[in-house]
């Protein structure tokens, strides 16, 4: 049986929904992972096996993939369109 770590990772282009579908599928089903800051830093703490830099680059992909289908999806609802393609819509602040 592989040895259960636990273990901090940058949440830097990793998106969660990404990682709560894929995490299982890499490390196995009693994987865990939750926000978690360190040292003033945003990332995930996971509980199980460690990740292979393979699968971190496989996840970051995965998670740019996502957000341009997301992204993408949300340009194709939008009734205003921006000049910006990546402005889905511009929020104002009333005082």
């Amino acid at each position: 049986m592989p040895k259960v770590h636990r273990y901090w990772i940058s949440s830097y282009g990793l998106v969660p929904d990404v990682l709560e579908e894929q995490l299982p599928y890499f490390l196995g089903g009693g994987t865990t992972f939750k926000p978690y800051r360190l040292d003033g830093r945003h990332g995930y703490l996971i509980e199980g096996v460690l990740l292979t830099r393979a699968q971190i680059e496989d996840l970051t992909k995965f998670s740019w993939e996502y957000e341009r289908d997301k992204t993408v999806e949300m340009l194709g609802r939008s009734a205003v369109r921006h000049p910006n393609r990546y402005i889905v819509h511009e929020v104002f602040f009333l005082n």
